[in-house]
C-alpha cells in the first residue's frame, strides 16, 4: 500500500468515526433533528431554514437526510471554506488534552471550541457524546467533524499578520525576541549587521520591554 492510499484510508476511517457521532440512531443517515442536536450542543442555535440549507447544500439524492457520502462531502467542502486550519485544529485539542492520552472531555471540546473564537454558553458538549457510540471522549478525528459542521467565524483581518508572526515567534510565547528577529531575518536573505538588527527592533518595540508583542509586530508591518 502507497503512503497516499494509507492517508486517504486514515482519513476515510475518520470520517466514519465522527460520522458515528451524528448519527445518533445507527440508522446510516444524519437527520436534521440529530444535526440541530449536535450544533446546540456546541452552542449554535441553527434555525429551521439554517438546517435546511445546511442538508440541502449536500443532500444529493434529496431525501432530507445526509448519508455518509454526502457528510464526506459536507467535511470537505467546510475545510475548504473555514479559516481555521487542520494544524490550528490540532493546536487547540493538544491544548486542552491535558493527560495527553489522544482523547478529549465533552467539558475539554466546550473549552477547545470557545478558544478556536466561537461564542458558546457554558453547556457542555454532553449532548453529543451521550449515547455517541458508546464512546465518552473526542478523538482528534471526531473534534475535527464536530468545528468542520459548525458555520465558518467571520474571517480574521489580522490573519496575515497572525501567520507571518507565528514565522518570527520560534517558541510561540507571544513574543518576538531579538535573537528569533535576526534568526528569520537571515534566513529570509536580509544579512543585516547587529546594528541593523538593534535600530530594527527598537523601532518596533515600543514600550521598550525588550520583546515585540502582536500589536507591536502588526504596527510595524502596517508602516513598511
Amino acid at each position: 500500500m502507497s503512503a497516499g492510499q494509507g492517508d486517504a484510508d486514515e482519513k476515510w476511517q475518520n470520517y466514519r468515526e465522527a460520522f458515528s457521532l451524528f448519527d445518533k440512531d445507527g440508522s446510516g443517515t444524519i437527520t436534521s433533528d440529530e444535526l440541530r442536536e449536535l450544533l446546540k450542543s456546541l452552542g449554535h442555535r441553527p434555525s429551521d431554514q439554517e438546517l435546511s440549507d445546511m442538508i440541502n447544500e449536500v443532500d444529493m439524492d434529496g431525501n432530507g437526510e445526509i448519508d455518509f457520502d454526502e457528510f464526506v462531502g459536507m467535511m470537505e467542502r467546510q475545510r475548504a471554506r473555514t479559516f481555521i486550519t487542520d494544524a490550528e485544529l490540532e493546536t487547540v485539542f493538544n491544548k486542552v488534552d491535558e493527560d495527553k492520552d489522544g482523547s478529549i472531555s465533552d467539558r475539554q471540546a466546550h473549552a477547545a471550541v470557545k478558544l478556536l473564537g466561537y461564542a458558546l454558553d457554558d453547556k457542555p458538549v454532553a449532548a453529543v457524546l451521550n449515547g455517541a457510540a458508546a464512546k465518552p471522549t473526542l478523538d482528534l478525528a471526531a473534534f475535527t467533524a464536530l468545528v468542520r459542521a459548525l458555520p465558518p467565524l467571520p474571517e480574521d483581518p489580522d490573519a496575515e499578520y497572525k501567520e507571518a508572526f507565528n514565522v518570527f515567534d520560534k517558541d510561540g510565547n507571544g513574543r518576538i525576541s531579538k535573537t528569533e528577529l535576526r534568526q528569520v531575518m537571515v534566513s529570509l536573505g536580509e544579512n543585516l549587521n547587529d546594528d541593523e538588527i538593534d535600530a530594527m527592533f527598537g523601532e518596533a518595540d515600543t514600550n521598550k520591554d525588550d520583546a515585540i508583542s502582536f500589536d507591536e509586530f502588526k504596527a510595524m508591518m502596517k508602516g513598511k
